[in-house]
């Protein structure tokens, strides 16, 4: 939002953090806090906020803050209501991803770095209503050099999604034909 930047909060005790929840900053200096929850619902992380075409913000989080399954994707309205949009099979363990990406196209994009046809990571699309499905499985280890365990997405100005993996590499995911190559070693 133009006039606002967005940051999680915590609050917590000698055991740890026990609360979470949203701020708006707006560009005055003026504080409001718009959201808070408990952690027993999960943990959103702010780090992963992006800005959807609907003018929501869009996040990923994970039943605890050490990122234990099953994770889950929550809609920020700028007023503060919270949702949780969709929660992913527990089956979809390892890393949920570094990255949400907003895209052009309406659709939200992520990624897990250890799931997929090879266990070697995937690519998954979300629609603004909580539908989801995988778009495309990093090819098995060894096949292709460093192509798989993807920890980083964005979208670039030729349309297509770009990311690099563990090892290196920067990927292109082409989101009309659902092509993934290796774009640098």
């Amino acid at each position: 939002v133009a006039d606002r930047v967005y940051d999680e909060i915590g609050k917590g005790d000698v055991s740890g953090l026990t609360t979470a929840g949203f701020m708006q900053i707006f560009d005055t200096g003026k504080l409001e806090l718009i959201y808070q929850q408990p952690l027993t619902n999960g943990a959103p992380d702010a780090t992963k906020l992006v800005l959807a075409t609907d003018g929501n913000l869009y996040g990923l989080g994970c039943q605890s803050t050490q990122q234990a399954p099953p994770c889950f994707i929550f809609r920020l309205t700028p007023s503060g209501q919270y949702t949780v949009l969709l929660t992913f099979p527990k089956s979809y363990s390892g890393s949920y991803g570094n990255s949400l990406v907003a895209a052009s196209d309406g659709y939200l994009y992520g990624t897990f770095s250890g799931s997929g046809a090879n266990n070697t990571g995937l690519i998954y699309r979300v629609n603004l209503a909580g539908q989801w499905e995988n778009v495309a499985s990093f090819p098995a280890k060894h096949t292709d050099q460093g192509m798989f365990h993807p920890n980083s997405l964005m979208e670039a100005s030729d349309g297509a999604l770009y990311g690099s993996t563990i090892n290196n590499a920067i990927f292109r995911f082409d989101r009309t034909t659902h092509a993934l190559t290796l774009a640098y070693q």
